[in-house]
């Protein structure tokens, strides 16, 4: 069942909050250099993480408006980066999923943040 939030004040004090604490912590990352990508780092935690599915290709795929080749290449940037690794199923050597790496969950650890409720800073 869907539930409708209706934002107050204090929602946009933390949501502008979190978005300028994310912003400063970019500039610390190899990898997670962006919105875009914190959002694609951030989706794989919620299926993975929480919900204990596995996240494949085609799921990631549905996730994104971008192409193939652009997936493709962020799966392979994170690789090297060493902020996902890769997980092959037994049974078939050709279905991959992708999970978070120690690096990935340690930047995400790094997304808490104080704030004033008063004033909104940091």
């Amino acid at each position: 069942m869907l539930v409708r939030h209706h934002f107050k004040d204090k929602d946009y004090l933390r949501i502008s909050s979190f978005l300028e604490h994310s912003n400063s912590l970019f500039t610390s990352s190899t990898f997670i250099r962006n919105f875009e990508i914190l959002n694609f780092i951030l989706h794989i935690y919620k299926k993975n993480n929480i919900l204990g599915e596995r996240v494949r290709f085609k799921h990631l795929k549905k996730f994104t408006t971008k192409s193939d080749v652009y997936l493709s290449n962020l799966l392979k940037n994170g690789l090297e980066a060493k902020y996902l690794s890769v997980h092959f199923c037994a049974s078939d050597k050709r279905l991959r999923s992708y999970e978070l790496t120690k690096s990935s969950l340690s930047f995400i650890s790094k997304l808490d943040f104080e704030i004033d409720d008063k004033t909104g800073d940091l």
